[in-house]
């Protein structure tokens, strides 16, 4: 069995960043498309699933700025298509999250 054995004295100090959870923000992202106005998201990972993310909905029509490296604001009421192409949505397995909201939306 393994193990980790820490002897010392010296108590620990200092800081860490945690990061966003992957999970979490591929359902926030899609979920800003049944939002009335901007949506503000902070603490997102920079992994390659979120910029799939905003490829799709800059394809659909939002309008996504980057506040700084790990912070998005997502405008969705320009959106008025309710596709999303395969060679877009192959880019991630998360991208079953668009089905829901693009229903909540467009009804159809």
């Amino acid at each position: 069995m393994e193990r980790f054995v820490i002897r010392g004295g010296n108590k620990l100090h200092g800081e860490i960043k945690i990061s966003g959870a992957k999970n979490a923000v591929l359902g926030i992202m899609p979920a800003a498309i049944l939002a009335d106005g901007p949506c503000r998201i902070e603490n997102i990972p920079d992994i390659s699933d979120v910029s799939a993310m905003i490829k799709i909905l800059r394809h659909l029509g939002a309008e996504i700025k980057m506040i700084n490296k790990s912070t998005l604001e997502i405008d969705t009421s320009h959106i008025r298509s309710n596709v999303v192409g395969h060679d877009l949505s192959k880019l991630m397995r998360a991208s079953y999250y668009f089905i829901g909201v693009l229903l909540g939306r467009f009804n159809h």
